[in-house]
């Protein structure tokens, strides 16, 4: 955590920045070495965890992606030429 509040604190000045784990969380993600090359990963206060069974659920999984796939289809399908 303490390497995490030290990137956040360098990334942004801002009281309200530098207190938020969650951003501690994304700026160690994407500055850490030791992550390097790595990808598809669940991180939770700068420590890799297990994702929700939720998460790992298949059907879930494709039911959101048929969905997203609709929504952009719509999004897409509004605009003008």
């Amino acid at each position: 955590w303490n390497f995490c509040a030290r990137a956040v604190f360098a990334w942004s000045n801002s009281p309200e920045v530098v207190n938020s784990k969650t951003a501690a969380t994304t700026v160690y993600c994407a500055t850490a070495a030791e992550l390097e090359g790595l990808g598809g990963m669940y991180f939770n206060n700068c420590c890799r965890c297990l994702p929700s069974a939720e998460a790992r659920n298949e059907l879930t999984a494709a039911a959101l992606w048929e969905l997203s796939e609709r929504l952009i289809r719509e999004q897409l399908g509004r605009r003008s030429p």
